[in-house]
């Protein structure tokens, strides 16, 4: 008789969803719950043999803030998709792929932050998140890519613009009002709101015809754009956008970063929780200073 060596469909969406990790990680929750049918279904076939973990790509999107200073704290972001693709991989499958990005000339005009000043901080972000990954993760490093984008990108510029008037019509109040105060909260230029939120949802992918990183994307069904709660509302949009064009992103939400982690913040409970999200990992303090860029 023949016996899977296949994981289960429950267990197959328990790693996807982070759930039965330590809970200093974990559980991820869908940004909108309508979409757990689609990551469900996914991992029946999984457990059947009919599909695989790596038509899964998991993204985090990460911003900047006007500081030179890049936080110690900064990969605890990445942790729970990290730990999916680990628990996978024991499991002896062929683990997620993994997508982290900047969009950091667009973020540079969009906040008003000196040009110089944003390459400089951004390469070292860049730095210090593959030596976490070389130090933490080498199993699964080479499922990791890193695409920060420091040159003006004219398409996307393009595809950002026509969006704009596209969400405007799905924002609501509430929404609106949130944007709002992120950008009072983190910009250096008034009136960016919307075209930052466009940005948003055409880095989550929600646009496939004009997503930025299609090449990263290749044969993935499903795209999984990761952050924290601050962007409940632009996971929102990115739902309404992709919903219209009938493609499978399903945003997930982290207890971790609810802070940006890439905001230098004083400390508090949230970034209190960042840290233990890094030891849960496997960092300690010493190592995370051994590996932090203080120059490039």
């Amino acid at each position: 008789m023949y016996i899977s060596t296949l994981p289960p469909a429950n267990q197959v969406l328990s790693i996807f969803r982070s759930k039965g990790v330590d809970s200093r990680i974990g559980p991820l929750k869908h940004a909108d719950t309508s979409q757990g049918n689609l990551l469900q279904s996914l991992a029946r076939e999984i457990s059947q043999g009919r599909a695989q973990c790596n038509e899964v790509l998991f993204t985090t999107g990460l911003g900047l803030s006007d500081s030179r200073e890049v936080p110690l704290r900064l990969p605890a972001i990445l942790v729970p998709a990290l730990q999916a693709m680990e628990r996978q991989k024991e499991l002896g499958i062929d683990p997620s792929r993994y997508l982290v990005y900047q969009a950091t000339d667009f973020i540079a005009d969009a906040n008003g932050i000196e040009r110089a000043q944003t390459l400089e901080v951004s390469k070292r972000m860049e730095h210090y998140l593959h030596r976490y990954i070389e130090e933490l993760h080498p199993k699964i490093a080479d499922h990791v890519q890193f695409r920060f984008e420091r040159e003006t990108d004219p398409q996307a510029t393009e595809a950002i613009e026509q969006l704009i008037s596209e969400i405007s019509s799905e924002t609501s109040i509430a929404i609106f009002d949130r944007l709002s105060a992120n950008e009072s909260a983190h910009s250096n230029r008034n009136g960016q709101a919307m075209r930052y939120a466009a940005a948003n949802v055409l880095y989550n992918g929600a646009d496939p015809s004009r997503y930025p990183f299609a090449d990263s994307k290749a044969d993935a069904r499903i795209i999984i754009p990761i952050g924290g709660r601050a962007e409940k509302p632009f996971f929102a949009l990115t739902n309404a956008i992709a919903k219209k064009r009938n493609t499978d992103v399903v945003p997930m939400v982290t207890q971790i970063g609810s802070k940006p982690t890439y905001y230098p913040t004083p400390d508090c409970f949230a970034t209190r929780q960042d840290f233990e999200a890094l030891s849960a990992d496997g960092a300690t303090e010493d190592l995370l200073q051994g590996i932090y860029p203080s120059e490039l």
